[in-house]
């Protein structure tokens, strides 16, 4: 390196010379591909579902909460399966039961009919009084 803080060519002790932009330029980093979703998953893991606008998350039924699968695949969903949290949410679904097999969990023609009924019951006794 010179005074001025550049690179000048380089002679290594076998005779050849390297030229100073291969010194000064890094090496490239390898881009990581990101992993999606697959269906296969739900084959193991019951509670697991896509989440329908985002292909690099999953959602756990148990615990309500999305979590991304783009870096580590079904080592992320392996890892929420063994996290505290859904282990705990997991029994307390066996002891308690639940209630999904009444609620759709993702938006569909169909319920968005019935929360539109619903809404229209609700305004209808609210404006004249009515309990139903």
């Amino acid at each position: 390196m010179d005074s001025a803080g550049r690179y000048s060519q380089v002679t290594n002790t076998a005779g050849s010379s390297a030229s100073s932009s291969n010194l000064t330029t890094p090496p490239r980093k390898k881009k990581k591909r990101l992993q999606k979703y697959r269906v296969e998953w739900e084959k193991e893991q019951a509670w697991l579902e896509s989440v329908h606008n985002n292909s690099y998350e999953a959602h756990c039924t148990v615990c309500r909460r999305t979590f991304s699968v783009a870096h580590g695949g079904q080592w992320d969903v392996k890892q929420h399966a063994s996290s505290n949290g859904h282990i705990r949410n997991m029994r307390d679904n066996r002891t308690r039961g639940t209630l999904d097999q009444f609620v759709l969990h993702q938006a569909t023609p169909e319920a968005d009919v019935v929360y539109k009924k619903n809404i229209f019951l609700m305004l209808c006794g609210n404006v004249m009084n009515m309990s139903i």
